[in-house]
């Protein structure tokens, strides 16, 4: 045996070794490949458009001034600042009851709607309600207005409403003027 035969079979010992690597990283990955599109929020939906059966448009979004809670009033933390998203729901669905409300800022951070804030807000809702309501029950509210914390320097770019692995991959995005 020659040194020269000693890099030939180690330069082939190390093809296969990749080659195998390579086969069975694509076959474990397989569900990781075949989900990730349908798992995250990808295909965006434009105001007035129907997503599962509910519309929402934004009826505005501003700064929450004073926020009032069953302790008293309620005052951000320093450095943070309390918004008032208000947004009306139309719908026709009975299959999930709330989505996931989120402001997204100018450098694409997002804060989801009531973290970080009171439980029960005077005039604020603690979820986006989006079923029909039953019989009996009290109709959805025509504006429902969600309290939302983000940082002092954030500014509101769009409102994103997501239904979560319901209606994934697709979410509503309501773009701030």
């Amino acid at each position: 045996m020659t040194s020269r035969n000693i890099p030939r079979r180690a330069l082939a010992i190390a093809v296969v070794g990749v080659l195998t690597t390579v086969a069975f990283g694509w076959r474990v990955s397989e569900q990781a490949r075949e989900t990730w599109w349908p798992s995250g929020a990808h295909a965006a939906v434009g105001p007035g458009e129907d997503f599962g059966g509910i519309q929402v448009e934004l009826d505005g979004i501003e700064p929450a001034g004073q926020v009032v809670d069953w302790d008293g009033p309620w005052t951000p933390p320093a450095g943070f600042r309390a918004w008032r998203v208000s947004l009306a729901v139309t719908t026709r669905q009975s299959d999930f009851s709330s989505v996931e409300v989120l402001v997204e800022d100018t450098q694409g951070r997002q804060f989801a709607a009531g973290e970080n804030v009171p439980f029960d807000p005077e005039g604020y809702e603690w979820s986006l309600a989006v079923t029909v309501p039953e019989s009996g029950d009290d109709p959805i509210p025509e504006v429902q207005h969600l309290l939302v914390l983000l940082p002092a320097d954030a500014e509101p770019a769009a409102v994103r409403i997501d239904a979560l692995w319901v209606m994934r991959p697709e979410y509503i995005r309501l773009e701030v003027e």
